[in-house]
């Protein structure tokens, strides 16, 4: 039996709960939360949809979404869907140019602007596109228009296209084809496409039928037991397709989706209160980094507290925290069920579930949490550098299955049951699959083979350590950049005032404003490593770290391999977030380099005035969000 649309899925739903709320938008301002209910959002998407094809709009394969988070969101989305075409989201935080990219390799002619942001556009763009307007509909505050290229756009498209085409059949040379039967209909029908970072490979653009989602979105919603009386928070961007889950768990099942602003979501004490104060949120979808920024303390209090409405965490994107980290998390009596989850774009959007049992077995702190069963529909193998299947011992993931199927770059057919190479290496042990980590994470260090994400694990698992990521710089050098645990960074914030007594008195603020008063170094860097030797005491205004230093590595030491342990430890406020939640490593190695530099060239110790004056520039700079 073939499976329905989305929008199909929706459009039963919106009959069953048609009184219901379907979505909530808290702006967080004075203007308070926006409602649809299930019969204004399917009205509301109706219109829309026949606005489209009042301006001629015909077999277009695919239109350009450029918005914020909003309560027309969905229906924007619904809009497009029901054409029937596919919604190419776009990011109004990235620079021009990329956007620019991302439009000529899908060859977009059509877009909806969000009406706020059509000023925006036309000052960003218009250096870089012609385009007319071709309607404005204040209802649907959505702005729609049509692009042409210029002449050297096109010739620039041609350049990358040529070179794309290449790149696809290195993917293509990389995944093992099942059968060379042709694509059904439904495998035609698309949905969304999405462009990739290149954070976890090269960057490419993905397009989606429904029949490969549609199976995640049937299982998950049964995996969740999603009913009617669920709120399900909007927690990804619309550019990473963890939020096409979250979208449809919510609307296909007469749930309440909420939203809120990008803005809020990078305040983690006030995205709790808005979550579990205001709207009892009942399932929230999010990668560890993500999660890991609410700090243990609020996940305690709050998230994960005894009494909590939290009764789905799905964790995804990223590698899984140890069961040890996991139960730090929770408060005692907490009853939320937790999920890892594993998937990869490239076959849209999760490939693997596993359920979280509060008496996971652990034998170490450095234990993992496996990826799992398979998803509905989904077919996992994992081979060997010679193709060949695995069944024990460590291989690469690839992902398939008959109708788990997406176009990438310029692909116009794939056979199904095609199997994609995801990069992600794993170990298999008692028929079960532990995440190792990407496998351009897996390198040679002093000889021996070596995985970054493992030795992120084991920092993360102990008690100093609140967060963690973990690189090689200058070839070989292995860098941990670490965010305390609240009691260390207190612990190091009472020193401090020992040590220095009115001396230093904004380290106050920093401490309890940007987590840790640590990730000031004296020559105005926003990190502190254990590169700068300067003695215990701190008497000349460096902040006593040695002590923590020597116990972090004492017991680094006792649980890696020599080659395993950090070079250098770099203290930071917190992670930095890529756009979809990860952790931006880029950012991290520049930070380094860039701390690096002066330590080779400023000899001298700053005095603690400049000190104050370097260091609240450095954080406004940066804009690290509490």
């Amino acid at each position: 039996m073939e499976l329905k649309t989305l929008h199909e899925m929706v459009q039963e739903a919106a009959s069953v709960y048609s009184s219901r709320t379907a979505v909530t938008f808290n702006s967080g301002t004075e203007m308070g939360m926006s409602r649809l209910t299930y019969e204004e959002l399917l009205s509301s998407s109706n219109k829309l949809t026949n606005l489209f094809r009042s301006t001629s709009l015909q077999n277009e394969h695919l239109i350009g979404l450029f918005c914020y988070p909003d309560v027309n969101l969905p229906l924007w989305v619904l809009g497009i869907l029901q054409l029937p075409s596919a919604y190419l989201p776009l990011n109004p935080e990235v620079p021009p140019v990329q956007t620019v990219r991302i439009l000529d390799r899908c060859k977009l002619t059509y877009c909806g602007i969000q009406n706020e942001l059509l000023q925006q556009f036309q000052a960003d763009f218009s250096t870089h596109l012609t385009f007319d307007i071709c309607a404005e509909w204040p209802t649907q505050n959505l702005t729609l228009i049509r692009i042409h290229r210029r002449p050297s756009t096109e010739a620039q498209n041609n350049d990358t296209n040529a070179e794309n085409k290449v790149q696809g059949l290195e993917d293509l040379s990389n995944s093992i084809i099942k059968t060379s039967a042709v694509m059904t209909d439904c495998q035609r029908k698309l949905a969304y496409a999405l462009h990739t970072s290149g954070t976890t490979g090269q960057p490419k653009i993905v397009r989606v039928p429904h029949c490969c989602i549609v199976s995640n979105i049937m299982h998950l919603r049964t995996l969740f037991e999603v009913t009617a009386d669920d709120v399900i928070f909007l927690a990804s961007p619309l550019t990473f397709d963890p939020s096409v889950v979250e979208m449809f768990l919510a609307l296909t099942s007469g749930a309440q989706l909420l939203i809120v602003p990008t803005v809020i979501k990078r305040m983690p004490s006030r995205l709790a209160q808005v979550l579990f104060t205001h709207h009892q949120t009942t399932v929230l979808q999010a990668t560890p980094t993500l999660l890991g920024r609410f700090g243990r303390r609020v996940l305690q209090q709050k998230v994960l507290s005894s009494g909590s409405s939290l009764r789905v965490l799905a964790l995804g994107g990223e590698a899984c925290p140890s069961p040890a980290v996991l139960r730090s998390w929770r408060q005692e009596g907490n009853r939320t069920c937790i999920f890892n989850l594993y998937g990869t774009t490239e076959v849209s959007c999760w490939a693997t579930y596993h359920r979280v049992s509060q008496t996971e077995s652990t034998h170490s702190i450095t234990d993992s949490v496996p990826l799992g069963e398979p998803l509905m529909d989904t077919v996992i193998e994992v081979r060997d550098d010679n193709g060949q299947l695995v069944t024990e011992g460590e291989g690469q993931v690839f992902i398939g299955g008959q109708d788990r199927v997406c176009l990438l770059d310029d692909e116009e057919t794939t056979a199904p049951g095609t199997m994609r190479a995801t990069g992600d290496w794993v170990s298999i042990r008692d028929a079960q699959l532990f995440y190792i980590g990407r496998k351009d994470s897996l390198v040679k260090r002093h000889g021996q083979q070596l995985h970054l994400d493992a030795v992120q694990q084991v920092v993360e698992s102990l008690t100093e350590v609140e967060a963690c990521a973990v690189s090689l710089s200058e070839g070989s050098r292995l860098v941990a950049f670490i965010v305390l645990s609240p009691s260390h960074t207190e612990a190091l914030f009472a020193s401090s005032n020992a040590h220095h007594g009115d001396q230093v008195p904004y380290l106050s603020k920093l401490n309890r404003d940007a987590v840790s008063s640590t990730s000031i170094h004296l020559h105005g860097s926003p990190v502190v490593s254990s590169d700068d030797r300067h003695g215990e005491s701190g008497g000349d205004g460096t902040i006593p770290l040695a002590g923590l230093e020597r116990s972090i590595q004492r017991r680094l030491s006792d649980l890696l391999p020599s080659h395993a342990v950090p070079d250098s430890l770099v203290l930071i406020p917190k992670l930095p977030l890529t756009s979809h939640g990860k952790v931006a490593l880029e950012e991290l190695k520049m930070m380094y380099e860039r701390h690096r530099e002066h330590l080779g060239t400023h000899k001298k110790r700053l005095s603690p005035d400049t000190l104050k004056k370097k260091s609240t520039d450095t954080l406004e700079g940066h804009a690290w969000s509490v």
